[in-house]
C-alpha cells in the first residue's frame, strides 16, 4: 500500500462494511470516525470526531480557525437537518475601510470562526457523546504528531511565500523538520483543544480562550471586538431541495453556493443529459453551458442568509415549475479556496455530509502566537457594493463556496457526497451526479472519470486524462482552455457513502490525499 506521501494511485479507493462507512480527506480521520462509531457512538459522534482530526492533520485546509456546514439525515424521523457553521464579519469590517478591495490574506482577511460551534451544536442536537470525548483523538495527534503527508508537503511548497510573511506561521510550517513521514507536532493547538475539551466550546466563544484570541489578533491589527465571538451562533436552516431524475438532491441554502449545483442539475435534466454519452464532447459542452447559466441566473441570490435565503428558495421553485428557461451568460466568479469534507452512513440509514474550510490553502497566512490557530480568509467572499446582498458589514456572513450534499430517494437517504475544490465544488458535483444519477454510471466510475473545472485565473481547465477529441471539441467553445494535473485544487476530491449490494460503501477520490474506511 502506498505511503501517505507517495503519489496516489490513479483510481478511486473503496471500502465496504456492514455497520458504518466513512470517507474523508485523510485516513486518520476516517479511521477515528469508524472507531468512534464501533465504540458506541452514533454517526454524528463519528463525524465530529473525524472532523476534529481533519482540523489537525489538514491544517492548511480546515480547523477551528475556519467554518463548516453539516447536513444530517435522521433515519427515524426521515428529516434532513442543515447546520450553518459559518461566521460573520468582525465589528471593524465596514465597507469604507476596504476602498482598495477586500484583502485575500493578512489579519484583515478572517471572519469569526464557526467550525467549533457547529461541532458542538451537532453533538448537542444529534449526538450521544460530549465534545471533550470527540476531541480526544485530535488532541493526541496535535500533541504527539502525525506523519507528514503529501498534501501538507505540496501545500507548503505552493504557499511558501505566504507562510513566510507571518513569523508564527513560518515557525510552524517552514521548519526543516517538516519532511515526509516525520511527525508534525502542534503543541499550541493541542493546548487550545485541551482547554476546549475541559471547559467546553464556550471557552473559545465567551471565555478565556476567546479573550486570548481577540487580544492576540488585535496586537496584529485585527478587526475583532470581544463581543464578536460571543455573538456568534450556528444557524439551523432548511435545506434547498431539487428532484433530479427521481432523486431528491439536498444542499445548503445561502450563504452557501449550493444553489449553483441545483440549478445546474435542473438545466441538465431539462436538456435530457441522459441521452448523451458522458465520454462525448456534447456531454462536456452541455455541463459547461448549464454551469454558466446557473451562475448567471443566481446573480444577487447568494449572500448573507437573512437577505438571500428566501430569494434562493423562490428562484429554485420558479425553475422547478418551468417559469425560467435554461440558457447561458457571461458571469464573474468568486475567488479560489481549499476545503476538506467527511461523509458517513450507518446501517440504520442515518447519514451525514460535512464540509469544512479555512478558505484558501493556508488562508490568511496568520497563525495566532501561542494558540496554533491558522485564521481563515473568508472575508474575500464579500463584495463592497452598498445594497448588495453580499456587501461586507459587521456580523454579516459572506458568500461561501462549501457545498455538502445529501441524496434521498423515496424518503430515505441514499447517499452523502461532497468535495473540496473552491468554486469547483458545485460543477464537479454536477458532473459526477449527472454521470451517476442520470446516465447510470457506477459511482466509482463517475468519480474517476476525467472532469473539467475553472482555473485560478477563471479560465477553463481539463484533466490530462481527457480524450484528445473531447479536448479539441471543448477548446472550440473555450479558447482559453488549458490541460492541467488531476491534482489541481479545483478538480476537487469527491467522497461519497451509499448502499451497494446490501453493503455500505465508501469511495474516496484519488485526486488528493483521501481515504474511505468501513466497519
Amino acid at each position: 500500500m502506498n505511503s501517505m506521501f507517495d503519489k496516489p494511485p490513479l483510481k478511486v479507493i473503496e471500502a465496504r462494511g456492514d455497520r458504518i462507512a466513512v470517507s474523508s480527506g485523510h485516513h486518520l480521520a476516517s479511521e477515528v470516525a469508524v472507531q468512534t462509531f464501533l465504540g458506541g457512538g452514533n454517526v454524528v459522534d463519528a463525524t465530529i470526531a473525524g472532523a476534529a482530526v481533519l482540523g489537525v492533520v489538514l491544517p492548511y485546509a480546515c480547523g477551528i480557525g475556519g467554518d463548516a456546514y453539516l447536513l444530517y439525515y435522521d433515519a427515524e424521523s426521515g428529516v434532513t437537518h442543515a447546520l450553518n457553521g459559518t461566521g460573520g464579519a468582525p465589528s471593524g469590517a465596514v465597507p469604507e475601510i476596504f476602498s482598495s478591495g477586500i484583502p485575500t490574506m493578512g489579519i484583515h482577511a478572517p471572519t469569526v470562526p464557526g467550525a467549533l460551534a457547529v461541532w458542538d451544536d451537532a453533538l448537542a442536537l444529534f449526538g450521544t457523546r460530549s465534545l471533550d470525548e470527540s476531541l480526544g483523538p485530535a488532541i493526541t495527534l496535535a500533541r504527539d504528531g502525525f506523519p507528514v503527508h503529501l498534501g501538507l508537503v505540496e501545500n507548503i511548497a505552493d504557499k511558501r511565500s505566504l507562510i513566510a510573511k507571518d513569523p508564527e506561521c513560518a515557525r510552524l510550517f517552514l521548519s526543516n523538520d517538516v519532511l515526509p513521514g516525520r511527525p508534525f507536532v502542534q503543541d499550541d493547538l493541542a493546548r487550545v483543544l485541551e482547554t476546549i475539551a475541559l471547559d467546553g466550546a464556550q471557552a473559545f466563544y465567551s471565555g478565556a480562550l476567546g479573550d486570548e484570541f481577540v487580544r492576540k489578533a488585535t496586537v496584529l491589527g485585527g478587526l475583532y471586538a470581544r463581543d464578536d465571538l460571543a455573538r456568534h451562533s450556528t444557524l439551523r436552516q432548511s435545506p434547498l431541495r431539487y428532484t433530479f431524475y427521481g432523486h431528491d438532491v439536498l444542499t445548503m441554502p445561502p450563504n452557501s453556493v449550493g444553489l449553483h449545483l441545483l440549478l445546474q442539475l435542473a438545466a441538465l435534466e431539462r436538456a435530457a443529459v441522459h441521452n448523451f454519452d458522458p465520454a462525448s464532447p456534447e456531454f462536456w459542452r452541455l455541463t459547461h453551458a448549464c454551469w454558466r447559466w446557473s451562475l448567471a441566473i443566481s446573480d444577487g441570490a447568494i449572500g448573507d442568509p437573512e437577505d438571500t435565503e428566501m430569494i434562493a428558495s423562490r428562484l429554485l421553485r420558479r425553475v422547478q415549475d418551468g417559469e425560467i428557461p435554461a440558457g447561458a451568460s457571461d458571469v464573474s466568479l468568486p475567488t479560489s479556496g481549499d476545503t476538506s469534507n467527511l461523509v458517513a452512513m450507518d446501517a440504520a440509514g442515518n447519514c451525514v455530509s460535512l464540509v469544512q474550510s479555512i478558505s484558501a490553502p493556508f488562508a490568511s497566512g496568520i497563525v495566532l502566537p501561542g494558540m496554533g490557530i491558522l485564521l481563515n480568509n473568508r472575508m474575500r467572499g464579500f463584495d463592497t457594493r452598498h445594497g448588495s446582498p453580499n456587501c461586507v458589514g459587521p456580523g454579516r456572513r459572506p458568500r461561501h463556496t462549501l457545498v455538502p450534499v445529501m441524496i434521498e430517494k423515496d424518503g430515505r437517504a441514499e447517499m452523502g457526497i461532497g468535495t473540496p475544490g473552491s468554486v469547483g465544488q458545485p460543477l464537479t458535483l454536477a458532473q459526477v451526479l449527472a454521470r451517476s444519477l442520470a446516465c447510470g454510471q457506477d459511482m466509482a466510475d463517475a468519480v474517476q472519470a476525467p472532469r473539467w473545472s475553472v482555473g485560478l485565473s477563471n479560465n477553463l481547465i481539463v484533466e490530462r486524462a481527457t480524450p484528445d477529441a473531447v479536448v479539441e471539441a471543448f477548446r472550440a467553445q473555450a479558447k482559453d482552455l488549458e490541460t492541467s494535473s488531476e491534482r489541481h485544487v479545483r478538480f476537487g476530491s469527491v467522497k461519497a457513502v451509499f448502499r451497494d449490494g446490501g453493503k455500505l460503501c465508501a469511495v474516496a477520490d484519488y485526486r488528493r490525499v483521501a481515504s474511505p474506511f468501513a466497519g
